[in-house]
């Protein structure tokens, strides 16, 4: 079962059971996979974690319940599975802002947690890819820079990264963000089909002796992919069928993308066998 099958089959047991408690056990049970990788996977690709989406869905589906029925709050608590009518008020007050008793009263305009739509998942060999509009803050980029032709990049690219990370990232000083690596792509020279490659890190401030650069500073697509396998084994197949990925979908949403974009890594969050990569386009 590859992840997206994973995350469809996560997805699919909550909306079933919703009204019931639904665990971390019982959805490794029901799955076939450990507790620990389902909290890995679904958090990596939803940013949630699988009990704060159960939470979120079990309250928005009881808003719906206290706006169209005359069921009291204690019989709506007990209906999806709060212990106590008390746990059940502090929870909807804290996700809405108003306790479930005065927003009947007065209905207002609730933010409601739809459930999660995996047929947006694009699926790859070794991994899916998730897309999602994002606007990002500028930040500043330190590191070096490669000049790589376009049909050599998929393969040049990871390998300058790797290099970078393990030799040059570490004499840079003020990292904001420590086990996080940015791979910033632009200029892009139709001419000479080549684009400036820089392999960077974010910092407080600029350090002398690297490459200096700023990104963000917009609207972005983060496209987010997931792969069992190690960062440093992202290959050359891979990353082309990412970028294979991406283009299709710009062409079926009719969104232009611009020439500047970036990855990133949070090595924290991967493993020998679990790979989270974020992949950042302008539009």
């Amino acid at each position: 079962m590859g992840s997206k099958a994973v995350l469809k089959a996560v997805t699919e047991y909550i909306e079933e059971n919703i009204e019931y408690k639904v665990t971390l056990e019982r959805l490794s049970e029901n799955v076939g996979f450990s507790e620990g990788y389902i909290k890995k996977l679904f958090s990596s690709a939803f940013g949630m974690t699988v009990s704060d989406y159960i939470r979120k869905r079990k309250l928005s589906l009881s808003a719906e319940k206290l706006l169209k029925t005359d069921l009291r709050i204690s019989d709506i608590s007990e209906e999806y599975g709060f212990e106590f009518p008390q746990s059940y008020i502090n929870a909807f007050k804290r996700e809405f802002g108003i306790t479930p008793y005065r927003w009947k009263l007065a209905p207002s305009e609730l933010e409601l947690t739809e459930k999660i739509d995996t047929e947006q998942i694009m699926e790859l060999s070794d991994g899916v890819i998730l897309p999602k509009k994002v606007i990002l803050p500028k930040l500043l980029l330190c590191g070096v820079k490669h000049t790589l032709g376009f049909d050599e990049s998929h393969k040049k690219a990871p390998e300058a990264a790797l290099e970078f990370w393990n030799g040059k990232r570490k004499s840079i000083s003020d990292i904001k963000e420590n086990g996080v690596y940015y791979g910033l792509t632009e200029g892009y020279d139709a001419v000479c089909r080549q684009s400036k490659y820089y392999c960077t890190v974010s910092v407080l401030r600029k350090n002398r002796g690297f490459e200096n650069i700023y990104a963000g500073g917009g609207k972005y697509i983060k496209f987010t992919y997931i792969g069992e396998h190690s960062y440093s084994l992202l290959s050359t197949e891979t990353a082309r069928s990412m970028y294979c990925a991406v283009d299709e979908y710009f062409k079926n949403h009719s969104i232009k993308s611009a020439d500047s974009y970036f990855e990133r890594v949070d090595t924290n969050k991967c493993t020998d066998d679990f790979c989270v990569m974020e992949w950042y386009i302008k539009y």
